[in-house]
């Protein structure tokens, strides 16, 4: 059995900015779904990060073996996205670089 790979662009993560930082609320995960549904239905690799300058700084790395859209705004992912967000005063946060697998 033959395994096909493809690496997807990434794709902003929309975040509400507060006066005291960010954070990625439910309205900003299904604004992102909406945006990005051809991704939804996908398994595979997937890594959440920060791009400022002409630089970009890998967060966390996870692999959905469901979906990505069961798997990648979850909510221990969503507090380890925070966590990650809190370190950074500027950037854009990006996810999901996805490397995607299926069998043929």
């Amino acid at each position: 059995m033959k395994t096909i790979f493809t690496v997807e662009r990434p794709r902003d993560v929309p975040v509400y900015a507060g006066k005291g930082g960010r954070t990625i609320t439910n309205e900003n995960v299904q604004s992102f779904w909406g945006d990005n549904d051809d991704l939804g239905g996908r398994k595979g690799c997937y890594i959440f990060g920060i791009r400022a300058g002409k630089g970009w700084t890998p967060g966390y790395v996870g692999k959905a073996t469901k979906s990505f859209k069961q798997e990648v705004f979850a909510h221990d992912k969503l507090t380890r996205y925070q966590q990650f967000l809190a370190d950074y005063k500027r950037g854009t946060p990006t996810t999901p670089i996805s490397m995607t697998w299926r069998a043929s």
